[in-house]
């Protein structure tokens, strides 16, 4: 998640303000006991999905790697839990955000396959119901920052799937300076509006979730950070590239 060329202040405050999050999402009021609050009264804990595409099991030092140093990955690591018999529902890239979403076997919906960006009929219907759908209707703000990559057209987008907000872009991959795909095609949305702005992409996806953190830290939210590193092309800015 760049974590591979290191991690730049922005990245660590990310990481503490994550932190601040599930520390009072796993906290529980004392008000019951005390008389004062009702339980529906409790705070709803805060939940942030990160995902790296196409990182290995074994590309993290804390899960042996001895080639990338991974400190702060390691270090949530350290806080939570490791998983080592762990399969995902397909090699594939779509098809495991899909399951991520729908709680769903890809083969029974809508979305088996990476869709054809040429195919605006390609995509995960919106007739599936999504945790995004789910954790809005039970009061929460919901955000996808990075990569979506479950379909090009207007109905299949993640403001059609239950995200109320959206930075990123709909592609299998992005370059992460040009923000370009396939024969110069450009996904990048903001909302539901084509958008751009100059910069590295890890770094525009970080900025970007820790400005939806800023904004919905008095309520519940649910941010979906899908990165596109270490997915290709591999690139990364000149500072790290000379370490």
């Amino acid at each position: 998640m760049g974590d591979q060329t290191g991690m730049n202040m922005g990245r660590r405050e990310m990481l503490r303000k994550m932190g601040q999050a599930a520390a009072g999402a796993m906290a529980f009021s004392l008000a019951d006991s005390l008389g004062v609050a009702a339980a529906e009264d409790r705070r709803k804990p805060n939940i942030i999905f990160m995902l790296a595409d196409d990182l290995g099991y074994g590309d993290l030092s804390c899960y042996g790697s001895e080639i990338v140093d991974t400190p702060n990955i390691d270090r949530l690591a350290a806080q939570g839990v490791l998983l080592s018999q762990f399969y995902v529902s397909t090699p594939l890239c779509a098809p495991t955000r899909v399951s991520f979403l729908t709680g769903k076997y890809p083969q029974r919906t809508s979305l088996a396959w990476n869709p054809n960006f040429k195919n605006m009929e390609d995509g995960l219907s919106p007739d599936e119901v999504t945790i995004a759908e789910l954790l809005g209707k039970a009061g929460y703000k919901t955000g996808l920052v990075g990569k979506w990559h479950l379909g090009y057209g207007e109905k299949f987008r993640p403001r059609k799937e239950g995200f109320q907000e959206f930075y990123g872009f709909l592609s299998g991959w992005s370059d992460y300076y040009t923000h370009t795909y396939n024969e110069g095609s450009k996904w990048w949305f903001k909302d539901d509006e084509p958008f751009d702005e100059p910069g590295y992409a890890t770094d525009l996806f970080t900025r970007e979730a820790i400005s939806f953190i800023d904004r919905h830290k008095d309520e519940p939210f649910f941010l979906y950070l899908a990165y596109n590193a270490p997915h290709s092309p591999q690139q990364a800015p000149r500072k790290w590239l000379e370490r």
